[in-house]
């Protein structure tokens, strides 16, 4: 019994971890570790109502090995209040997303947002260091 409560304890996420990207390409949400990897136990993404892109279409927004999609309007048009697309609360129960030793873990978007809009990521998870092989 003591195994199961060790277990459950260790599955719970220490670390939360929030940033905001408005550039396309990569922004760091984990930093990498020397000599540890990330375990992901849930995720909240998040489109403000006034992300615009140039051209209108689907931006793809991908963090770590999960990608969402979501349509936006061309730049200028009026914003909406609030948020355009929201994931909720991402549970990713045993199938977390786990990194490679010494790396990080970015949200990357597949084009600028414009009129100020922001893709707003917050991660829950728990660095260790992985079992010797």
């Amino acid at each position: 019994m003591a195994a199961s409560l060790s277990s459950a304890i260790e599955n719970i996420p220490r670390t939360f971890a929030t940033v905001t990207a408005s550039a396309a390409g990569n922004t760091a949400v984990i930093a990498a570790v020397a000599g540890q990897r990330y375990r992901v136990q849930g995720y909240i993404l998040e489109v403000t109502g006034n992300a615009t892109l140039a051209a209108a279409g689907v931006l793809t927004i991908t963090l770590g090995t999960v990608s969402h999609r979501v349509y936006l309007p061309i730049t200028g048009t009026t914003a909406i209040a609030g948020v355009v697309y929201s994931t909720g609360y991402v549970n990713l129960g045993k199938e977390r997303m786990v990194g490679a030793t010494n790396t990080a873990l970015n949200v990357n978007l597949g084009a600028a947002l414009t009129d100020s809009g922001l893709a707003v990521v917050q991660v829950h998870y728990n660095l260790e260091v992985p079992s010797p092989s």
